[in-house]
């Protein structure tokens, strides 16, 4: 699939997210019907143990039966069961628990009591059946037969050839009892022995289930983690993406107020530049109109040359100021500094203008006019020294701008690399392709080589290759190996099982050995009966066939005659059924006109009874006091006959039990 937009990518995310959805969910359903068969497999075993334990008790074995169950991780409500065991303290009863369990012992109490009373379904099966209502043969191989009392209460030389005869009887049937208990224990041990093969078979079975289900479960939550590995790449890319184009907005910023300020400083570069011509051409102008050297002997020819040098010397003396400490350019307090220093140096040159340091015998016409040109020669002087100042300090600035545009071009050239650097990232994490491999058994994922590093300069000393060959070569000679030993188990299995087949046809043979003992017993006892003696006496079938076949003959030839009679008496009855059914009609109308006149009789009979009844009151007195006397005694004398009637029904019963106890059964027992 192409993934090129976020949108794309989040429909992707919500895609794969409904697929580990489907892939847990399918796994679950798996699950819940591997649980369900587990609950089944358990109810199974139970059942199972129920009739091992009931063979254990008929064999008197007290072997503890293995009773699987549900554990606590499978089950975690069975946490919140407190058994009995496990309280060490005594239980604290409310009142109202108290009360209820007072309830159900009073309860109890008075239920064992009404058991305890004339029970006549328990006194009916205890004197009836034994106390039991299935004989089970068991349990009647549990009873013993009783010795005979003569061999309690005499010694064996007194007794009589009958005695002696019904002893031996005593023996032979304890003898007979005792082999019964060993083919019953034989047979007991044998079904217990397969019922507990049959358990451990479907528990083996139920094994290999679950190592299916754990298979699967491995595979779906290496499908899960696939594609959680893949909404993870797909969520780191979104914020690659989201960072990316964070860091693109940030550098375009950046370039944008870096290319203002080199605007700024290239427009700042130029109008210094501009200052820098103009102080320049200042300058020149300045010099070209420093001429005060030349100007001296003319301006003062009329003064005798000794003189002349002495103003000349003055004229060349500076004034000496007391600051020797340079003034800071960038100084907030610098034009303060300046103007007094000023000051001071006018102080100090209107002290030197002064009369007092004319040189001697100089007129003071000729010293004013020196000092006058004097001022305009320091004038022009300190114009040219602000001249150069000025000049110094824009080239210093003009120096500052060239290094900060410097700066900020090389900045803005590491802005456009680095937006062009992440544009083509983004580009590449849109179009560059991802595979996802999964590892098989024995690799092993290595760290990539590194981006900064040429492939003849990486070198991984963790990792030895090994020819592919050599490693198919040794899969293949263990897989043989593997299948050299799983040809011998199954070779070793089959005589496993051809052992254990002839141990069971073994016992097969042995039980069929003892069935067919016991069917020869039955045949002494069998009863001859007609047919039996039919079949006796033909020589071999086919004149049975043939006796049986006249016999079949005969009897449909009876039948013939049966259906035809029956049409016969059929078609009678039919003609008979016509004539009631006319007769019937004709009844019906004579009933209903007997109706009629009988309706009307009742009517005049009612009429007369009431107009009898009336005159017959009072006679009628002493009659129905002599008729409720008769019905009295004719009451008593129906109960005194019921109760009668229910005493000879219990004695007839009673009889009749007695007869059964006293009548000999001669019943065999069905092996």
């Amino acid at each position: 699939f192409e993934l090129y937009t976020p949108e794309q990518k989040w429909t992707q995310i919500v895609l794969l997210n409904n697929l580990i959805y489907k892939i847990k969910e399918a796994f679950n359903k798996e699950f819940e019907t591997t649980y369900q068969r587990k609950l089944q497999e358990l109810a199974k075993i139970r059942e199972k143990n129920i009739r091992i334990k009931q063979i254990n008790a008929d064999l008197d074995d007290t072997t503890p039966v293995w009773e699987p169950d549900l554990t606590e991780k499978e089950k975690p409500i069975l946490l919140f069961d407190v058994k009995d065991s496990e309280v060490k303290v005594e239980r604290y009863y409310t009142a109202e628990q108290l009360k209820q369990l007072e309830e159900q012992r009073l309860n109890e109490e008075r239920r064992r009591q009404m058991e305890k009373l004339d029970n006549w379904r328990e006194r009916g099966l205890n004197e009836m059946m034994g106390g039991v209502l299935q004989v089970r043969r068991e349990d009647e191989l549990k009873k013993e037969i009783p010795k005979p009392p003569f061999a309690v209460e005499k010694p064996e030389d007194e007794w009589t050839e009958m005695e002696k005869q019904v002893y031996q009887q005593y023996l032979q049937k304890v003898k007979e009892q005792q082999e019964e208990r060993d083919k019953l224990r034989k047979i007991l041990t044998t079904e217990a022995s397969k019922i507990n093969e049959q358990i451990q078979e479907n528990c083996d079975a139920f094994e290999q289930i679950l190592i299916q289900l754990h298979r699967r479960r491995i595979l779906a939550q290496t499908a899960a983690i696939q594609e959680e590995l893949k909404i993870s790449r797909l969520v780191f890319a979104l914020v690659k993406d989201r960072l990316i184009e964070q860091l693109e907005e940030t550098y375009e910023k950046r370039a944008k107020t870096l290319e203002g300020k080199v605007h700024g400083l290239e427009l700042s570069k130029r109008a210094l530049e501009d200052s820098i011509n103009n102080i320049d051409s200042d300058k020149r102008r300045l010099k070209a109109d420093d001429t005060f050297d030349k100007q001296f002997p003319r301006e003062f020819a009329d003064v005798p040359s000794a003189l002349q040098d002495s103003l000349k010397r003055l004229l060349t003396k500076r004034p000496k100021l007391k600051q020797t400490k340079a003034v800071d350019e960038f100084n907030p307090y610098t034009a303060r500094q300046m103007r007094l220093l000023e000051l001071e140096f006018d102080k100090i040159q209107a002290e030197a203008d002064s009369f007092t340091n004319a040189p001697p015998n100089i007129v003071r016409n000729i010293w004013e006019r020196f000092v006058d040109f004097r001022k305009r020669r320091g004038e022009l002087e300190r114009d040219l020294r602000l001249q150069e100042q000025e000049e110094l300090v824009i080239k210093n600035l003009k120096n500052i701008r060239e290094t900060e545009l410097t700066r900020k071009n090389m900045e803005f050239e590491q802005i456009q690399n680095l937006l062009t650097a992440s544009r083509d990232a983004r580009i590449d994490d849109t179009f560059d392709l991802y595979v996802q491999i999964v590892l098989k058994q024995g690799q092993i994922e290595m760290e990539a080589q590194p981006a900064d590093l040429s492939p003849d300069q990486y070198r991984n000393t963790d990792v030895e290759l090994v020819n592919r060959h050599e490693i198919e070569d040794l899969n293949k000679s263990i897989i043989e190996s593997a299948n050299l030993k799983i040809r011998h188990m199954e070779k070793t299995k089959g005589v496993v099982n051809e052992l254990q087949s002839m141990k069971w046809e073994k016992e097969k043979l042995t039980f069929e050995i003892t069935d067919l003992k016991q069917r020869a017993q039955d045949i002494t006892f069998l009863k001859v009966t007609r047919n039996v003696q039919e079949y006796l006496a033909c020589r071999d079938d086919t004149t049975f066939e043939s006796h049986k076949q006249r016999e079949l003959q005969m009897l449909e030839a009876t039948i013939e005659k049966m259906k035809q009679r029956f049409e016969d008496q059929k078609h009678i009855k039919e003609n008979e059924i016509h004539k009631l059914q006319h007769d019937n009609l004709s009844i019906a109308n004579v009933t209903l006109a007997v109706d009629e006149a009988l309706q009307n009789a009742n009517v005049n009979l009612y009429e007369r009874k009431n107009i009898i009844d009336q005159r017959i009151v009072e006679q009628s007195k002493v009659e129905q006091q002599d008729r409720i006397q008769q019905v009295v005694r004719r009451r008593r004398l129906v109960d005194l006959a019921k109760a009668q009637a229910q005493e000879v029904a219990y004695l007839r019963a009673e009889v009749e039990r007695l007869r059964m106890k006293t009548f000999p059964a001669l019943v065999q027992i069905e092996h």
